[in-house]
């Protein structure tokens, strides 16, 4: 009888169920990210019709526009995930192979895509910050050595693997990791930007975003800090990780 009744009372149409969706949609392709796990959810058309009602229906939330500025977003990790095999450890794709920088390409041209369909007052830093994660999750495969994947899964460990040489960077391995950089500091930045009080409670899933970020400065750090050739192409100072270090444990400190 109750449960004839719940069936009765869910209407998979309504706004409701589809603002549900779309942030279980979000969480699960995250949560796939960070573990390195496979999706278990994927993007169907189900989803653009999520979007669709969202952007049209006169019960929307003014919220559900940054709701569809998230789940687009996350349509580009979860593509970045299958087609660098981001839970894959056996995989041997490397920035080398011209089929991975077409790829690479084409996703920033998606994210910037993405960028221009965010209206100014809706680019908080939070939604930036998940922008910049992407942007480090996208161009990291020029890290890899032996797609070594797992240095960049929660639970993270010291242990990198730091025999790649750079000895002969292209220069599509040296623009990639110059915005994985940048990305690095931007992330770090928008953490640095929000007031103490409100970083105090943030989701715990920022922390280990930002921790990610940390371990891929770490990762350059000691690739830079090894004889493997890519001092050639940054110097310690530009790193710059003693720095976010301390500016980020002095502002957790206050909060």
């Amino acid at each position: 009888m109750g449960k004839s009744q719940n069936r009765a009372s869910f209407d998979p149409d309504a706004v409701e169920t589809r603002r549900v969706w779309l942030g279980a949609y979000v969480m699960a392709v995250n949560a796939s990210m960070a573990l390195r796990r496979p999706l278990l959810c994927r993007w169907h058309p189900y989803m653009d019709e999520c979007i669709e009602i969202l952007q049209t229906s006169p019960d929307a939330e003014p919220s559900d526009r940054n709701l569809i500025h998230w789940a687009k977003l996350t349509h580009i990790a979860e593509e970045i995930a299958f087609q660098f095999s981001m839970d894959d450890p056996s995989s041997n794709l490397t920035l080398n192979d011209t089929k991975v920088q077409y790829a690479l390409k084409g996703f920033e041209k998606q994210m910037d895509e993405w960028r221009r369909e965010v209206r100014t007052e809706e680019y908080t830093p939070i939604l930036q910050h998940s922008e910049c994660i992407i942007s480090i999750f996208m161009h990291e495969i020029a890290m890899h050595t032996e797609h070594n994947i797992d240095d960049f899964r929660t639970p993270f460990n010291s242990d990198f693997k730091t025999d790649v040489k750079f000895d002969r960077a292209t220069a599509a391995q040296i623009d990639a990791l110059t915005t994985c950089l940048t990305s690095i500091h931007t992330c770090l930045d928008c953490i640095l930007s929000i007031e103490s009080e409100i970083v105090v409670n943030l989701p715990t899933h920022l922390y280990a975003r930002s921790a990610y970020a940390f371990i891929a400065l770490l990762k350059l750090f000691s690739a830079v800090s090894s004889d493997n050739g890519l001092e050639r192409v940054f110097s310690l100072a530009d790193l710059k990780v003693e720095e976010y270090f301390d500016r980020i444990i002095n502002h957790l400190k206050v909060s």
